[in-house]
């Protein structure tokens, strides 16, 4: 049930504390990613503040094949050429001048063929080196505090609304305020008490700013564009008898 090794950045020292080291600085952490079953399906993971992969226009050729053999309408002359055998254009000439005149459809300066933008508003895809995001974040100065937008990435691939989030080793309670804040139900556990302390108070900043929304907006729209609202409570127990 492997399904990825995700490499996620840093951060990075840019000074040497002496003349020599005994290692190199850890560029990069590892998380390993498994599925409950062979058939598990996932979210592809995408860069939202990328729209279009390299920062580069999506283009693409404005032929299609004509599998139903009529469409008529879309077989036309277009930049002095007519579709290749087979296939038409993929809209009717009047949408396509609108097009031209929108920028979105223009002849390729090297075949001198229809392209037309293709537009991409859910961000470019991310594959399994995640470098446009940092492994750790130091908001609640706790170490190994790992960032939100980590998080963020991790729970909306694999979750819905209303899932449930298992965090066994929650630290400074980032999974379950990224949690909270997505809509998703969620459990923390921890032996540390300054784990316990951190997360509690985190949450109730998080659960208060939510509560003041909820009163203002009368629902809070959930980051993945649901209006449920989430619940704004949580309960602590202590399950084993630790001597913290």
């Amino acid at each position: 049930n492997f399904r990825n090794e995700i490499v996620v950045k840093r951060v990075q020292k840019n000074f040497a504390e002496g003349e020599f080291i005994r290692s190199m600085n850890n560029a990069y952490d590892t998380i390993f990613l498994y599925s409950k079953n062979p058939a598990s399906k996932f979210l592809p993971p995408r860069d939202l503040e990328a729209k279009n992969g390299n920062g580069e226009e999506n283009w693409h050729g404005f032929d299609a094949p004509n599998w139903s053999g009529g469409r008529p309408n879309l077989y036309y002359e277009l930049f002095g050429v007519y579709p290749p055998a087979g296939n038409v254009w993929r809209w009717t000439k009047e949408r396509a001048i609108q097009a031209i005149k929108e920028g979105t459809l223009r002849k390729n300066t090297s075949s001198g063929k229809p392209e037309y933008l293709v537009q991409n508003d859910k961000g470019a895809m991310v594959n399994n080196l995640w470098a446009d995001i940092l492994a750790y974040s130091y908001k609640e100065d706790y170490p190994t505090e790992k960032s939100e937008k980590l998080l963020n990435r991790i729970i909306e691939i694999c979750t819905d609304y209303d899932s449930l989030v298992l965090d066994c080793f929650m630290g400074s309670g980032t999974t379950q305020a990224v949690a909270q804040k997505l809509g998703r139900k969620w459990i923390g556990v921890d032996i540390n008490k300054g784990s316990i302390q951190t997360t509690i108070k985190r949450l109730q900043k998080v659960i208060s700013e939510q509560s003041k929304d909820d009163k203002k907006n009368g629902k809070q729209k959930i980051l993945n564009g649901d209006n449920e609202k989430p619940c704004l409570s949580f309960a602590h127990y202590k399950v084993n008898d630790y001597d913290l």
